[in-house]
């Protein structure tokens, strides 16, 4: 081997082990404490459209942890290298020998922390034994049944996911905790597999169906399927059928990761995004090292949408995604004065939380409470901050957390045990349409039915949903033409 081959495999291997390395440190500090579900579902993407919209902070970041350093580095070794071969064939065989076992440590403890940094953890308990999820567990809608189970007059539906909304970010003194204390909320909200990022927690509480990987290339993303998980009965199948309107706002563009085509395929005729948001007004222009438009910019023109689904007799289903919480930092809307720089986070959700809170008041004065059901949830846990960055003061990152609360018309005070995103799906609904105690999907109607993931408890009912599913893939299949 000539040194020049041998200089050049040094910088390869020396680039590659630090790449690997810095991969979870990378994870970590641009997502935050994510799933493996989340991290195949977004690796296996493949549309064009999904990775125009990401914000230029994360394409910085990724060349700075994943090119720039592995090069520094490798050019660092390589040119020690070339420096101590020069004293000797011993000097040159050590010099190899060091390079190999940096590379070692280096790969071993990337990937070691890689499956710290996806909770690989989680997985190691796997059930694949028994009948299968589906078969046990899922109840499958009848959307004929329930589109004529509207009561009268109809109720209508807003459904709010505030980004990474946790109770413990809702200071006791806000509208919004009031708010919850006066309507239907739960003591534990748990996450469960594939409800654990964004577009997992919007499918689970719309459909009552995890958003799990089907194969190892993730046969089931949604950036290029015509019509995602078209064998699943969701809210706005249900409701466009009954009759309503439907539309979704969200910040953000979306075409990522294929949530337009979701929506428009169970049932949402509008999908309103940052470029819709852009072209209302003359000179607003999104930060562009951000996924989109801040809350109050999107919830300023949600409220536009809402006039206008308001206008006319049919009911209306109008759901809302907000952004400005996105872990593992968040951003600081123009809207509101800088955050403490000690807990910015907190500053953040109190900015957002603000926002949503007037949409709430802008409900109240058009005099929609009286005939509405109003839900306003986190999406899921948030994504913890970094290693390198401290968790908000009095955070709680446990599962059991997430926010939720519910105003349904002439009803009071409820504090349901236990439920999870599932159980949304079924509790919306029978709230919608005024329905009797129901089993839907996944979902459950507590307290009278009581929650899967209380009955048959979070880890067991986890481990199941990680199993092998021959019915949950059945629902992503293409039907057969008929003859």
């Amino acid at each position: 081997m000539s040194r020049r081959t041998s200089l050049l495999g040094t910088f390869v291997l020396s680039a590659l082990t630090m790449a690997l390395y810095r991969f979870p440190f990378w994870i970590v500090e641009e997502f935050g404490d994510i799933s493996l579900e989340q991290a195949w579902f977004h690796l296996t993407l493949s549309g064009t459209q999904t990775w125009a919209t990401v914000p230029t902070a994360l394409v910085r970041g990724t060349v700075r942890e994943l090119v720039l350093k592995p090069t520094v580095w490798g050019l660092a070794v390589t040119l020690l290298a070339g420096l101590l071969g020069h004293r000797g064939a011993g000097r040159r065989r050590l010099v190899e020998l060091l390079v190999g076992a940096s590379a070692v440590v280096l790969g071993g403890m990337g990937l070691m922390r890689t499956a710290q940094a996806l909770n690989l953890q989680d997985h190691w308990t796997r059930q694949s034994d028994g009948p299968d999820w589906m078969e046990t567990y899922h109840v499958p809608p009848k959307i004929e049944y329930l589109a004529q189970q509207t009561g009268h007059p109809p109720h209508n539906l807003v459904l709010i996911y505030v980004e990474s909304l946790q109770n413990k970010f809702v200071q006791p003194q806000r509208p919004l905790a009031r708010w919850r204390e006066k309507h239907t909320s739960a003591s534990r909200f748990f996450t469960l597999p594939g409800t654990q990022w964004t577009l997992g927690g919007i499918v689970a509480s719309q459909c009552g169906l995890p958003l799990m990987p089907t194969g190892w290339t993730g046969r089931n993303n949604f950036d290029e399927m015509q019509a995602p998980l078209r064998g699943a009965v969701c809210l706005g199948d249900v409701l466009r059928a009954a009759g309503y309107k439907t539309a979704f706002v969200g910040g953000a563009d979306p075409d990522f990761a294929g949530k337009r085509q979701f929506l428009q395929t169970h049932g949402f005729e509008s999908v309103y995004g940052r470029e819709d948001i852009r072209k209302s007004t003359d000179t607003y222009q999104w930060p562009t090292d951000w996924w989109g438009v801040e809350d109050h910019t999107m919830l300023a023109y949600a409220k536009q949408v809402l006039g206008d689904l308001s206008r006319g007799p049919q009911p209306f289903f109008l759901s809302l995604l907000t952004l400005d919480t996105h872990g593992p930092d968040g951003l600081m809307s123009r809207h509101c004065p800088a955050p403490d720089t000690r807990q910015p986070l907190l500053g953040i959700f109190d900015c957002s939380l603000t926002a949503v809170e007037d949409f709430l008041a802008e409900l109240h004065r058009q005099g929609h409470m009286q005939n509405t059901v109003v839900i306003v949830m986190g999406d899921h846990p948030l994504m913890a901050p970094g290693w390198k960055s401290p968790p908000p003061q009095d955070a709680d990152h446990a599962a059991n957390d997430v926010f939720f609360a519910m105003a349904v018309p002439d009803q009071g005070t409820r504090k349901l045990a236990a439920i999870a995103h599932f159980d949304v799906y079924a509790l919306s609904l029978q709230a919608t349409l005024r329905t009797r105690d129901q089993a839907l999907a996944l979902g459950r109607t507590p307290p009278q039915r009581p929650s899967l993931v209380e009955s048959e408890g979070l880890d067991r009912l986890a481990a199941r949903l990680r199993s092998p599913s021959p019915g949950y893939q059945r629902l992503w299949q293409v039907p057969p033409a008929p003859p």
